[in-house]
């Protein structure tokens, strides 16, 4: 495979990207009532594997809030444990489609952080020489990270163990389980809702740059081939999403350099500072 290239701008957007996709991933694993560590898994897998692969250029995957209800429903009817096979036949049937295609509350302290950190993101880009040394998304994050420390203000902590543990708990013997109609029609939801949010984000994400367009057949494959990486680890179901795609094209991503250094800082962070995420 060709060695990705890597623009100057890549390695920020993929800072801005990181820290963007890490409050997602653990909010969207909470939210699904799994543990946080899956999400991050997830948000793993979709830099370091998805985003390997041809598709689209700019666009971001991981764990996403559209089927945030749908996983939640799926882990109460059958368990956490049974959460890797749906996500891993829901990543066969993304494949296979593109395969086919192919071939045919802190009060008023919390509220001005957050009206700040709206000020930074609008007001930082129109100071242009500042603007060229960190995007302003970077910028706003890092300020509400200090202000928040400083200040000392009610942050809501998750508990992260580690993903080694969170692999090992998954059983393998839900991989043996009947095909139940519920559980056939729960793939197939995964599988249709994953592919419709990736390729309408895709290609909104294209009328954001430039750059090559989107091949839709080859990132179904891609999003296919992601989630049966995170079936495979037990992990929350993949989509490409709008937020982290559009904060990518935003912070002067240009190629998918910035895609993959997202999933290698996620997994850094997580791996050597996992206490960071709890308290």
């Amino acid at each position: 495979m060709r060695c990705l290239s890597l623009h100057r701008t890549d390695l920020t957007a993929s800072l801005v990207v990181f820290l963007v996709a890490l409050l997602l991933c653990v909010g969207v694993a909470v939210a699904s009532g799994v543990p946080a560590e899956l999400g991050l898994i997830t948000g793993i897998v979709g830099g370091l594997a998805a985003a390997a692969l041809p598709g689209s250029s700019l666009h971001v995957s991981g764990p996403a809030a559209g089927l945030t209800v749908l996983v939640h429903e799926a882990v109460r009817r059958y368990g956490v444990g049974a959460l890797g096979v749906l996500v891993l036949a829901a990543g066969l049937v993304q494949g296979d489609a593109g395969l086919v295609g192919a071939v045919g509350g802190g009060g008023l302290a919390v509220v001005a952080v957050g009206v700040g950190t709206v000020a930074v993101l609008v007001g930082w880009p129109r100071w242009r020489a500042a603007a060229r040394v960190a995007p302003a998304p970077l910028v706003a994050v890092a300020l509400a990270a200090v202000v928040t420390a400083v200040l000392d203000l009610p942050v809501r902590r998750v508990e992260v163990h580690g993903l080694l543990d969170a692999v090992r708990r998954r059983r393998l013997h839900s991989f043996a389980r009947p095909a139940e109609v519920g559980v056939v029609g729960t793939v197939l939801a995964f599988a249709l809702i994953a592919s419709a949010e990736s390729l309408f984000s895709a290609t909104a994400v294209d009328r954001l740059h430039d750059g090559p367009r989107t091949d839709y057949d080859k990132e179904l494959i891609a999003q296919g081939a992601g989630n049966v990486v995170c079936g495979a680890l037990g992990a929350l179901p993949m989509t490409a999403v709008i937020v982290r795609s559009a904060a990518n094209v935003r912070a002067w991503a240009r190629t998918k350099a910035s895609r993959v250094l997202h999933g290698v800082w996620l997994l850094v962070f997580v791996a050597a500072v996992p206490a960071a995420l709890s308290g």
